[in-house]
């Protein structure tokens, strides 16, 4: 049987995550699998008030408080060295989303039926289908990934929502760019 840990950074929204571990719990559900969850509290100033594991489907739901908030991609880079650290006490496979809502977990299922066709993939990332921005954040991001084009001559048009294995792990937690930016990271070096 195989073993997913879900990474979720989140900063007092605990509502929006509350909903979305619903969401994932009741997708889930369909599967063959075991999973956990590592939440990454970036210093959020509301407590929480939710519980998080209520129907008890997941193996373990495990909160890192962070000292000061960070940011998202500080979040992930640091819960990825403590995986990478700990490395003992994980499984081999792990899913980050964003906290907010805005990544699809139906396409956890479409993620678990290209891993079982191929059993060597050690990244899938996701790009956001809908997202619910006002326009003018939508034309700035879009402008925003064209000035990154042309600096980088790479269009990077995933985020966060993505699937990576142990070791991608443990190179990608080498990587200085990681403590910037985590899919950049990956598309840089992977």
């Amino acid at each position: 049987m195989k073993n997913f840990t879900l990474i979720l950074p989140v900063f007092n929204d605990w509502e929006s995550l509350n909903v979305l571990i619903e969401r994932i719990e009741n997708i889930l559900k369909k599967t063959k699998y075991h999973f956990s969850v590592i939440i990454i509290d970036d210093k959020s100033t509301e407590k929480n008030i939710y519980s998080l594991n209520k129907n008890s489907f997941f193996k373990d739901v495990k909160i890192l408080k962070l000292k000061k908030n960070i940011g998202s991609q500080k979040a992930i880079a640091t819960a990825l060295k403590y995986i990478s650290d700990n490395s003992e006490n994980f499984d081999d496979k792990f899913i980050i989303m964003d906290s907010d809502g805005e990544d699809d977990p139906n396409k956890l299922l479409d993620l678990f039926n290209v891993l079982e066709k191929n059993h060597n993939i050690k990244i899938v990332t996701f790009n956001r289908t809908l997202r619910k921005e006002s326009l003018l954040f939508s034309i700035l991001y879009e402008v925003h990934l064209f000035i990154t084009f042309l600096f980088t001559f790479n269009y990077i048009r995933f985020g966060n929502f993505s699937f990576i294995t142990l070791d991608i792990i443990k190179k990608v937690v080498t990587k200085e760019e990681l403590w910037f930016a985590y899919s950049a990271t990956l598309n840089k070096y992977f």
